[in-house]
């Protein structure tokens, strides 16, 4: 099993409207293939990061999703997501070695 994180720190002013579109596309992450959770964790901080926190069975069903209509869609308001950012999210790959 992997996990996928996405770390990225939006503009407080602007982070409502951009987490309410994360969480209307979270919600069809179960039905993904391979997706084994979907997390959005926000900050106890309002100017701390925001992270996504998704688990996966293998990279290769992970590569699927990304190449997949489900995540062009999700994906679809990039531009505001890049507006709204104070900085370059980070996205990083794990090997989940206990559960």
């Amino acid at each position: 099993m992997i996990a996928k994180t996405n770390r990225f720190v939006l503009d407080p002013t602007k982070a409502p409207g951009i987490v309410a579109d994360f969480v209307a596309n979270g919600a069809g992450m179960a039905d993904q293939p391979g997706c084994a959770g979907w997390y959005l964790l926000a900050p106890d901080d309002p100017n701390g990061p925001h992270m996504v926190v998704s688990l996966w069975e293998s990279e290769e069903l992970y590569q699927q999703w990304v190449g997949s209509d489900h995540f062009r869609k999700s994906h679809a308001n990039i531009a505001d997501v890049q507006a709204a950012l104070i900085a370059p999210a980070q996205v990083e790959s794990f090997t989940v070695a206990a559960n």
